[in-house]
């Protein structure tokens, strides 16, 4: 004999939309009292409903995903216009609230971009510096600059091995003479022996003019560093004034951000000779 249970059962698989209209109603009719006993319960059950939720998300991971972007693709213009409606309406919110999720989750924001991008973990990186003597692979230095609290993680741009922990002068450096060992030996040349510093000309106006006129004989237009044939600038010492030679936009960076040291430079060149191998 069916029972009255049963029978509502069998009733409800044999009529599904009524049954999905029927509860629309009802929460619709009751919404504020179901989200009110809803919002105690989940209060009174926080470690519950918490480890409820991540059991499930990782049951059902798979089928999740293949829903959501099952229902991306066949929403994607509606939900890419909605999405960029609510940016609109909500710029200077959005604004403030990313800049506030920035400031407080710095720390967890750096371990997650150095784990996705380089495969480095708080621990490795920490080991790292550690082996390094707590600073610079290069020059040095014990605490970042540029107001960061951490080290570049540098890494070999055709390979992706991760080489070493360097300040940001250093990086920057090594990406200026685009980690090229011989274009880094003749900015040593360049530092001991600078084409136009005989002419003793002050970095102004008219040296600079006196300058290009010296270097389309003598460089031929090219940089004194890596020899391309670009747009050039006038590099001069930062102590004396004189113009030392032109130099290609790169080259000139790179050697401000090695602070036109020699040493450094030649500490950036067995760095590279060391992890290039």
């Amino acid at each position: 004999m069916t029972t009255t249970a049963e029978q509502n059962r069998q009733w409800r698989k044999k009529n599904p939309e009524k049954v999905r209209a029927s509860r629309r109603r009802y929460y619709e009719k009751h919404s504020e009292e179901i989200k009110e006993r809803n919002r105690k319960y989940i209060q009174a059950n926080k470690e519950y409903v918490a480890k409820y939720h991540k059991e499930y998300r990782v049951k059902h991971f798979e089928r999740k995903k293949i829903a959501a972007k099952a229902h991306y693709t066949a929403n994607k213009q509606r939900l890419l216009l909605s999405i960029e409606e609510y940016r609109e309406l909500n710029k200077e919110k959005m604004l403030a609230y990313f800049k506030q999720y920035r400031t407080l989750n710095a720390d967890k924001i750096w371990e997650d971009h150095i784990e996705r991008y380089y495969g480095v973990t708080k621990e490795l990186y920490e080991s790292i510096l550690k082996f390094q003597g707590n600073g610079c692979a290069i020059c040095k230095v014990s605490t970042p600059v540029c107001k960061r609290k951490y080290f570049s993680v540098d890494h070999n741009h055709l390979t992706g091995a991760v080489r070493g922990l360097l300040c940001s002068h250093c990086n920057h450096g090594l990406g200026n003479f685009k980690d090229n060992i011989k274009i880094m030996k003749n900015s040593i040349i360049y530092l001991i022996n600078a084409p136009l510093c005989k002419f003793q000309l002050v970095f102004n106006t008219e040296g600079r003019r006196d300058a290009k006129r010296h270097a389309e004989a003598i460089q031929k237009n090219r940089c004194a560093i890596c020899k391309n044939n670009v747009k050039l600038c006038v590099d001069h010492d930062h102590k004396t004034n004189i113009i030392r030679g032109l130099l290609c936009r790169s080259c000139n960076a790179g050697m401000g951000q090695f602070k036109d040291s020699v040493s450094v430079i030649k500490e950036a060149i067995k760095y590279l000779e060391i992890n290039n191998d």
